[in-house]
């Protein structure tokens, strides 16, 4: 059986196009995004910044929130991601926040202007809650 692949996943070896050689430009992803739905219980706004003393490289600042106000999740690296092997525009990241009760691992992207993040939550407190998955869309503020 031959595997199924895209042909733009086959790096040719042309000078210039090597993404893992050269920095990926990650400035659509900078910024503070707000969550669409001002009515949700996940991720109500997330900062992205270039973390300080590492070049290019980028941290994940996600809010909780509630009726009191932003719950800070703390900064976690960002993996950067491309749409292809030989892309040098990010166009996604993901990151991983341990909570104590919790794991979460967070995957974004953009779409059409905005950035949707899709979150894997697992509870590690010993509680009979379920594993699970959601998706949310964001805007980001004015820069």
């Amino acid at each position: 059986m031959q595997p199924i692949t895209r042909d733009r996943d086959h790096f040719d070896g042309a000078p210039g196009t090597d993404a893992a050689a050269s920095e990926l430009d990650v400035t659509g992803l900078l910024g503070t995004w707000v969550n669409c739905n001002v009515n949700s219980c996940g991720i109500v706004r997330a900062d992205i910044a270039y973390i300080t003393g590492r070049g290019h490289a980028l941290a994940l600042r996600p809010y909780g929130g509630t009726e009191g106000g932003l719950i800070p999740w703390g900064s976690a690296p960002a993996a950067v991601l491309s749409d292809d092997v030989s892309s040098l525009r990010a166009i996604g990241l993901t990151a991983s926040f341990d909570q104590g009760f919790q794991r979460v691992l967070v995957v974004g992207y953009l779409n059409r202007g905005h950035l949707s993040f899709e979150t894997a939550t697992i509870f590690t407190d010993g509680s009979a809650r379920a594993p699970y998955l959601t998706r949310h869309h964001f805007y980001r503020l004015p820069r």
